[in-house]
């Protein structure tokens, strides 16, 4: 009997002892996984938080590059314009003129008076408020209107006035057209004055419309 009694507690002893082994390597996995488990967490956090590092570094470039976009197109258009300050348009073609009698006409003919006329014109754009000109200008010929009338009218005398014309030019804001006038020594003009307009054609009624 005694050895009996002796071989069921061995047995219990073995349990107790299978027990808390197991118990002890459950505990020892359990803690591995737990530790693993945060690991992870932590690893996944870092690189999530590198992710929003990056997308922001992204965005920060991006905006910086938006930035220096803008500055040069600022740029781009400051040169523009100074550019255009100092290649404007030029005129083109040729000046032709009309001439018809006018009774409220300043300008006048006979067989003794036979006034020389003649115009030079620039296009003009504004910029900063200036009125810059072009560099090159057209130049219409020098005309004595009283040989385009028969005798008879030139004989009693003939007062008239002038319509100057030239071609339209684009992208300008208007022309600016001066004055060449010969009757003799004492009347005469020599593009020292001018007229500003708008339109490609310029009605001249005598010498007190430049003075």
């Amino acid at each position: 009997m005694e050895k009996r009694g002796d071989f069921v507690i061995n047995i219990a002893i073995i349990i107790v002892i299978v027990t808390l082994l197991f118990l002890i390597i459950w505990q020892s996995v359990k803690i591995s996984r737990e530790n693993k488990i945060s690991d992870e967490t932590e690893t996944g956090l870092v690189q999530e938080n590198l992710t929003i590092t990056a997308e922001g570094t992204a965005n920060i470039t991006e905006g910086t590059g938006i930035n220096e976009t803008d500055n040069i197109n600022e740029t781009s258009a400051n040169e523009t314009e100074e550019i255009n300050a100092e290649n404007i348009p030029n005129p083109t073609g040729s000046v032709t003129f009309i001439s018809r009698e006018d009774s409220t006409g300043e300008y006048f003919c006979n067989k003794t008076a036979n006034p020389v006329h003649a115009v030079k014109v620039y296009t003009y754009k504004i910029i900063n408020g200036t009125k810059n000109l072009s560099e090159d200008y057209i130049e219409s010929s020098k005309i004595k209107v009283c040989d385009d009338y028969n005798n008879e009218t030139v004989t009693r005398g003939v007062t008239y006035i002038i319509e100057w014309v030239w071609d339209a030019v684009d992208k300008v804001d208007g022309y600016r057209v001066y004055q060449y006038f010969y009757l003799n020594t004492n009347v005469s003009r020599n593009y020292n004055d001018s007229q500003d307009i708008k339109t490609n054609r310029f009605l001249d009624t005598g010498l007190d419309l430049w003075g």
